[in-house]
């Protein structure tokens, strides 16, 4: 969990994980062996013994073959870089090439639920394009709200509104916990 959530919300997960009983290791990572295996070993020396070990890194973004098309809109860290239209900044000047989604070079947490904001942007841009006018809408950015479920019944979630409000167990289950949003993630990407 980064910093763009506060101190209390992070500490309420961890007391929340803890009563389920997760243990947690902060400051420390773990490296995995080869093949099959049943604990890790941290970087502080620690060793976890473990039913299952299931190895997780964050997403990595799929954008280095648009290189060969414009080398100068591929960030350091693989990120499209956009204008506030989200429109792509092409080397020659041109700006009919939009961008959505996580690949964004833009300041904020990568969230399915920020796609509709990004579309809500992007095709007013593209139909204002198409009749020789420019670019309308600007992206302001997404609230940075968080529900992490903890199964069905249980989970914590943030809303940065007022002074942030840090909700738990009864918001997080009507909300998220008992379906996972599985639905609304079909429905916007088109499976459902």
């Amino acid at each position: 969990m980064n910093t763009t959530y506060p101190d209390k919300f992070r500490r309420r997960i961890v007391e929340r994980w803890e009563a389920l009983g997760v243990k947690f290791f902060l400051g420390d990572r773990g490296s995995l062996p080869q093949g099959d295996y049943t604990s890790i070993t941290t970087e502080k020396g620690r060793t976890i013994k473990a039913d299952l070990v299931v190895p997780t890194w964050g997403g990595r973004r799929n954008t280095a073959f648009l290189k060969s098309f414009d080398p100068t809109i591929v960030t350091a860290q693989e990120n499209i870089r956009v204008l506030p239209t989200l429109q792509v900044p092409l080397s020659n000047g041109k700006t009919n090439v939009y961008a959505v989604g996580d690949v964004i070079d833009w300041p904020e947490q990568k969230q399915l639920a920020k796609i509709p904001s990004h579309v809500a942007v992007v095709v007013p841009n593209i139909l204002a394009s198409i009749e020789g006018k420019k670019a309308p809408k600007v992206y302001g950015g997404f609230m940075e709200a968080i529900l992490l479920p903890a199964g069905p019944t249980a989970g914590v979630m943030y809303l940065p509104l007022l002074w942030g409000l840090v909700l738990g167990d009864w918001v997080s289950s009507l909300l998220k916990a008992k379906t996972l949003f599985v639905h609304k993630a079909q429905a916007l990407t088109g499976y459902a």
